[in-house]
């Protein structure tokens, strides 16, 4: 399946405004989450080893403004996560997740995209108490 009829049925299938990022491949995809707040994630598709794939990605904060404590909580949470992982990406922390895009199944992408969402949300509502996103 290509990247794009699959983020339409997850987008579909999660309940998630869809729009597309001007002059780039990108996705974003805005989740309700708990307390009427929202997480955007955004997805773009990409090839390695001549392989296609779909990275999802949703930030938590700048680098710069997170103090060390909470990022150590973030690398301590990455070995209890079900889905994805915290990491850097542009200068940001970021929840971030990758499907071979061959044989995906849009369920389970629209679940791993849920899942990211209130991950995403719940750690950048500790860390800040803010919705950023």
């Amino acid at each position: 399946m290509d990247f794009e009829k699959f983020i339409t049925q997850v987008s579909e299938m999660a309940s998630a405004a869809r729009s597309d990022e001007p002059d780039s491949d990108e996705t974003i995809l805005t989740l309700a989450t708990p307390g009427g707040r929202r997480q955007v994630v955004r997805a773009y598709p990409f090839e390695e080893e001549g392989r296609p794939y779909l990275r999802f990605y949703t930030p938590i904060g700048k680098l710069a403004d997170l103090p060390r404590q909470i990022l150590k909580t973030a690398m301590e949470l990455n070995a209890s996560l079900t889905h994805g992982a915290f990491a850097l990406f542009e200068g940001q922390v970021v929840l971030a997740d990758t499907m071979e895009l061959p044989g995906a199944n849009p369920e389970e992408g629209a679940r791993i995209l849920g899942y990211l969402g209130r991950m995403a949300d719940s750690f950048e509502k500790m860390v800040s108490g803010v919705d950023r996103t």
